[in-house]
């Protein structure tokens, strides 16, 4: 996506999962940003980051893509076994319990302007 019309004002990458509608291709998820992670068995990892809108606001979340080819578009892919690549794969941090930094911040901030 050019950066003349993208609202972060920089070119992004784009990587797009196509689908099918009535035997037309079209585009169910864009992945931005996409980073080449590893080689796992038949496909391979990309990780980047997914844009949702719900109810008016936009939300980021990064995910991990398995890419993997399809010969056939009606045959369903053999299983993929993650056991085998477990552990080379990479982990994200756990949401500790109670409030997040960004709802603690508003906790003080907001409530202190409104006493």
């Amino acid at each position: 996506m050019p950066a003349s019309i993208c609202a972060a004002r920089r070119t992004l990458r784009e990587v797009r999962l196509l689908g099918e509608w009535v035997s037309h291709p079209m585009v169910t998820l864009l992945m931005f940003d996409p980073e080449f992670v590893d080689v796992v068995g038949d496909g391979f990892l990309l990780r980047g980051h997914v844009i949702e809108v719900e109810d008016g606001r936009q939300y980021e979340h990064e995910q991990l893509w398995l890419v993997r080819p399809s010969v056939e578009p009606n045959v369903a892919l053999p299983g993929f076994d993650l056991s085998r690549w477990a552990s080379s794969l990479p982990t994200g941090g756990v949401a500790k319990a109670g409030p997040t930094v960004s709802e603690r911040w508003h906790e003080q901030h907001a409530h202190g302007a409104t006493d």
